[in-house]
């Protein structure tokens, strides 16, 4: 034993080392937020002592190859290279000083950016008819009766017109918590009561999600931020899970 530990202790002296072979443990907690033209990830530190930093990558399919778009040494990453109405895949790795790099995350983890807009006004349709109806796609006011108006606010409620659904999804910080389109509780009345706080799901007629964030709601009026999904059918609802096969 003593003469191992003198062997060791001479090639540490020498400048001889064991070459590190060994990957950092595969990032956790990988998730994103979406915004307008751009998307924001983030996840969980590594503990190595090692640790380098960490690589993103993406795909425009959950399946097939992702491309590296970026590397960082913190634990977000804003990805402003995005289009909106277009889904994104993503996936991270963490590399150590000595070059080894781990695995990709396994989870799949994708978001679609979306134009979204603060402090719009919509009126009572009682007090200015003119100016109760809001037309999503476009994002303005117009009036309740509308062929273009997706909803209309009256006596409190905002109302779907035609086969528009809405939720009431609950109280929420800012609009970037509504982050899919619920499956279910759908109001079977298309009408929901306006809550200061409260964010709302509405599905248009034409198949696009939209969100509304309440910030207030003043005499004969709400005001309220949007966000409004372009590509059609798109809730951001669960797909099926992508193998890591093949993905780098």
């Amino acid at each position: 034993m003593k003469k191992l530990g003198w062997s060791l202790g001479l090639l540490l002296m020498l400048g001889c080392s064991v070459q590190d072979t060994q990957p950092p443990a595969v990032p956790e907690g990988l998730r994103t937020v979406t915004g307008n033209g751009w998307i924001y990830l983030t996840w969980e530190p590594n503990s190595e002592p090692d640790l380098a930093g960490y690589r993103v990558y993406r795909s425009l399919q959950p399946y097939g190859a992702y491309t590296e778009i970026g590397e960082t040494a913190g634990t977000e990453f804003w990805d402003e290279d995005v289009e909106n109405g277009v889904t994104y895949y993503y996936a991270i790795t963490a590399f150590d000083e000595a070059g080894n790099e781990s695995e990709l995350t396994p989870e799949l983890v994708y978001d679609t950016p979306r134009p979204d807009g603060w402090d719009a006004i919509l009126a009572d349709r009682v007090a200015h008819p003119d100016r109760a109806g809001w037309d999503l796609s476009e994002a303005h006011a117009l009036s309740w009766n509308d062929s273009l108006a997706d909803i209309y606010y009256e006596n409190g409620e905002l109302v779907g017109v035609g086969n528009t659904d809405l939720l009431d999804f609950g109280f929420v910080e800012s609009l970037y918590d509504v982050d899919e389109a619920p499956l279910e509780g759908w109001d079977p009345d298309r009408r929901v009561s306006v809550t200061p706080g409260h964010a709302y799901v509405v599905w248009t007629r034409d198949n696009h999600f939209a969100a509304l964030h309440v910030r207030e709601v003043g005499q004969g009026f709400i005001r309220f931020d949007w966000a409004y999904q372009v590509a059609e059918g798109s809730p951001e609802r669960a797909v099926p899970s992508a193998s890591q096969e093949n993905r780098r």
